[in-house]
C-alpha cells in the first residue's frame, strides 16, 4: 500500500511511453511486448499523465506516516488527508526549519529491521528511512505546497 500527495488539477498531458512489459522483456531477452499484459494489451505503450511543475510524491504508507508527523500532523488515520490553502505557509515554514537542522528531523529515521516471530512466522524486512529520504521528500512536499500556492488550491494525499 502507498500515499500519494498531489495537487488536484495540477496542469498536466497525456504522452506514449513505453510499457513497464517491454521494458521487462528487453532486459532479459530483447523479446517485444508481452500480449497478455494489463496495461498495454500488447501494443507496448501507455498512456501516462506528464505533470508540469511538481511531481505527485507516492511513499509507502509507513514513510508516509512518517513524514507527515513530522510536519506535525497527528492522528491515527494519515493515510488520507489535506494540507488547506491557508495551512500552506505554516506547513512551508515547517519544512524550512526542518531541512535546517538534522537534529529536529531525527523522530523520522528508522534502522532497517530483519524479524521473524518465530521459526514458522513470516520474516519481515523494512528498509529504514534515513535522512536523505526524508530530505528528498520534504523537497518534494515543499514543491507541492509551492505549485499548490500558485493555483489558489490545497495538496490532498490518498
Amino acid at each position: 500500500m502507498s500515499v500519494t500527495l498531489y495537487v488536484k488539477d495540477a496542469p498536466s498531458h497525456k504522452e506514449k511511453v513505453v510499457c513497464h512489459c517491454v521494458e521487462e522483456a528487453r532486459a532479459f531477452d530483447g523479446s517485444k511486448a508481452d500480449p497478455e499484459c494489463w496495461a498495454c494489451e500488447g501494443t507496448g505503450e501507455v498512456q501516462e499523465d506528464v505533470y508540469e511543475g511538481a511531481q505527485p510524491l507516492n511513499m509507502s504508507n509507513g514513510n508516509a506516516v512518517a513524514i507527515l508527523r513530522l510536519l506535525g500532523f497527528e492522528g491515527d488515520d494519515l493515510y488520507c488527508g489535506q494540507i488547506e490553502l491557508a495551512e500552506i505557509p505554516k506547513v512551508r515554514r515547517k519544512i524550512m526549519a526542518l531541512r535546517a537542522s538534522s537534529g529536529a528531523r531525527s523522530s523520522a529515521i528508522r534502522m532497517p529491521s530483519d524479524t521473524q516471530a518465530s521459526p514458522n512466522a513470516c520474516r519481515v524486512f523494512e528498509s529504514g528511512l534515513d535522512d536523505s529520504y526524508v530530505l528528498a521528500r520534504l523537497e518534494g512536499i515543499e514543491a507541492l505546497l509551492m505549485q499548490a500556492q500558485s493555483l489558489g488550491t490545497s495538496v490532498y494525499w490518498n
